[in-house]
């Protein structure tokens, strides 16, 4: 899992080039184009770091300006393109997260694919610039790059921030970057592609099956290059000193905190690699998404590749978009078959360069940690601090939703012309617990309270005091709500 910089590289990556075009200068929000233009290695302080204000009190600082050249080892000469090293003011944390960028010449207003990069342990975000070439692949192809620090804010020591095993605080600033490239460069959000190796592996998992709202920047394919897939797991097969770290990092050991673990893995398996009975498994919200996790032959690591394996098990259950693929590791010595060189990163990119991301699909499963928008489906829990899961289905010929077998869900939410149905049509929703409590179910899209509405086939009028199952509408959004007070499987039917 270690990995360094060479001094050369990060010399090369800082240093300030040529000028960059007027394409590139109309994308950088609040900047002078002139201040960009004059920034040389002879002026370094003539562009310095900046604020960009966002608004909201969010905020962004440009830390360096450089063009894409030969300064920087594998790019294109002539080819053009910015880099940019940043930092975030991220507000949920109230911290700063640094991150790097290449932004292709390509004109305003075009919108290009993303590869999110996320690095390995104990380096930084420059680890994607110095140990792959990944920065020259998205040259070649007008893809933005942008590489998140995944900074962790737990006192983990001097010089460890960046370790941080995808910890869900980490992944709010790595939210915060991909928000902001989003919001302000020309991104496909249908072509936002992640890759990761080792302990960045583990978290680019983690952040795909954690982020599936598809207006959101939800990632359309993920490579995962021997990841910490389960950090349960990975706990009971390092160093003491490494344990002390992931229990400051997650507040106790997996015996202690087993929620704060399983939700930043995409498996959970216990010291001996088996599923945990009775876990819930975030990566079955990557059912539909197109995954690759690569192993070397003879990595040094053996329990990250048990982990490999064991995510194979897992998702080819789940999943026909899964492809496990071990190849020679083309490693020093001294990195003894746990490196970045395992993989091809052209013919990663061609991979990446076939995938679109999915529709979410008719039938499947959502665990949700958090209240979040899970694909077509929003899912708040009922109690934080544990997982909340639910099987649904969705029926266009029959405009029918299934939404049954939910445990710890308090309200689901969906839009019908999201789930593919007619708000001018008659629907049905029938609806179950699998933990003996009712469930609320807002479906939006109506332009008008129904007709009529009817539990297990008996009229029920308008009721919004609550208590017992009714239902009601709200005008001013054109949301129905349903409150089902029953755990058994219960059918409502809609007339518009």
């Amino acid at each position: 899992m270690f990995k360094l910089l060479t001094g050369a590289a990060l010399v090369g990556l800082a240093a300030a080039t040529q000028g960059t075009s007027a394409a590139q200068q109309g994308r950088l929000p609040g900047l002078s184009t002139r201040s960009i233009v004059m920034a040389s290695p002879s002026r370094p302080s003539t562009y310095g770091p900046r604020h960009i204000q966002l608004g909201n009190g969010t905020s962004a600082f440009i830390n360096t300006v450089t063009s894409a050249s030969p300064a920087l080892p594998g790019l294109i000469p002539g080819r053009g393109g910015l880099v940019l090293i940043m930092s975030i003011f991220v507000e949920e944390t109230q911290a700063e997260e640094p991150f790097s960028i290449y932004i292709p010449p390509t004109p305003v207003g075009v919108e290009r694919p993303m590869l999110v990069a996320f690095h390995g342990f104990n380096v930084s975000h420059l680890d994607i610039w110095a140990n792959t070439s990944f920065i020259s692949e998205c040259q070649a192809r007008d893809w933005i790059l942008i590489a998140p620090y995944s900074r962790n804010l737990a006192p983990t020591g001097p010089g460890s921030s960046q370790i941080s095993f995808g910890s869900a605080q980490s992944q709010l600033h790595v939210k915060a970057v991909i928000d902001y490239v989003r919001e302000n460069f020309s991104v496909d959000r249908d072509r936002i592609y992640g890759v990761g190796f080792s302990m960045g592996g583990g978290a680019v998992m983690s952040y795909a099956a954690r982020h599936r709202d598809p207006e959101r920047g939800a990632f359309a394919a993920v490579v995962n290059h021997t990841g910490t897939v389960s950090l349960r797991h990975t706990y009971d097969n390092v160093s003491l000193n490494l344990q002390s770290l992931m229990r400051r990092i997650f507040n106790g050991a997996p015996a202690f905190t087993p929620f704060e673990y399983a939700r930043v893995s995409s498996i959970d398996l216990d010291s001996f690699g088996n599923l945990v009975p009775g876990s819930r498994h975030m990566a079955t919200n990557l059912a539909g998404v197109p995954v690759r996790t690569y192993y070397g032959i003879g990595d040094s690591e053996q329990y990250l590749v048990d982990q490999s394996i064991a995510l194979d098990s897992f998702m080819s259950g789940i999943s026909s978009n899964f492809e496990l693929i071990a190849l020679p590791a083309n490693c020093t010595a001294q990195q003894q078959g746990h490196c970045w060189n395992t993989i091809d990163e052209t013919e990663v990119c061609d991979w990446l360069a076939q995938q679109s991301l999915p529709a979410p699909g008719p039938v499947g499963q959502v665990v949700a940690d958090r209240n979040a928008r899970w694909g077509n489906l929003r899912v708040e829990p009922t109690s934080m601090g544990d997982f909340a899961s639910l099987d649904y289905s969705v029926s266009t010929s029959q405009g029918s939703i299934r939404l049954l077998g939910t445990v710890n869900v308090d309200e689901v939410e969906l839009d019908l012309a999201d789930v593919g149905l007619s708000a001018s049509a008659p629907f049905s929703l029938r609806c179950g617990s699998a933990d003996s409590t009712g469930d609320r179910i807002l479906v939006n899209g109506l332009s008008a309270p129904p007709q009529d509405v009817l539990r297990n086939g008996i009229s029920l009028g308008q009721d919004c005091q609550g208590g017992g199952s009714a239902w009601c509408f709200d005008a001013t959004t054109g949301t129905l709500r349903i409150e089902e007070a029953s755990s058994l499987s219960s059918l409502w039917s809609i007339v518009p």
